[in-house]
């Protein structure tokens, strides 16, 4: 998969049953577009390897990540012990592009990479274009503009700091219950990579 999705992205949607390309619910019955009447999903049955698949490229869609960038990121968390699936999901919540979308201030991560890659965005005072670039606790991130000033007084992400009108910082790692709101089956996609790692 390229980094870069260029097609419809409300076909995405539809593939994955739910908006993982922006914030905001999507309507799966416009069109008379159904599931179980899509001759594409229909015709396959849910072995375990199909819905191990399934569940990987949702979170690569979701995350907008290559298969290297992907399988780079479980080795890593794979190195680092303890339970690698949920430590693969901490990794890439640390993405530059993840911390800035949890922000609440982005509609979809299209908008957060393309500031970033625009030179829009800095760390610690460093201009960054790599949507990729992995946050370290403590890093400052700056957007040019008053992006941040939109950040509701019911903000409520965790892991993250408002410092102000131009800046946040990441504070800490998520934890596991913070993360229950991804929806993937982490464990289907570990089994996935544990079958060629």
């Amino acid at each position: 998969m390229s980094s870069k999705y260029i097609g419809p992205k409300h076909k995405l949607n539809k593939r994955f049953s739910q908006g993982i390309i922006g914030k905001y619910p999507i309507n799966f019955n416009k069109g008379g577009f159904s599931l179980k009447k899509s001759s594409k999903y229909s015709r396959k049955k849910n072995s375990l390897y199909f819905t191990s698949l399934y569940e990987k490229q949702k979170l690569k869609f979701s995350y907008i990540i290559t298969e290297k960038q992907s399988i780079i990121t479980f080795k890593k968390a794979k190195a680092l012990g303890n339970d690698s699936g949920l430590t693969f999901l901490k990794l890439l919540e640390l993405r530059l592009d993840s911390i800035l979308f949890r922000s609440d201030v982005f509609i979809t991560k299209l908008q957060v990479r393309q500031l970033i890659n625009h030179k829009f965005v800095s760390v610690n005072n460093v201009v960054i274009t790599s949507p990729s670039f992995e946050c370290s606790i403590g890093d400052e991130v700056s957007v040019k503009g008053k992006y941040f000033s939109k950040i509701s007084e019911g903000f409520n992400c965790p892991w993250i700091n408002p410092l102000g009108n131009s800046s946040i910082k990441v504070i800490r790692f998520p934890n596991n219950k913070e993360l229950e709101f991804l929806d993937f089956n982490i464990q289907l996609i570990v089994e996935f990579y544990n079958r060629f790692i």
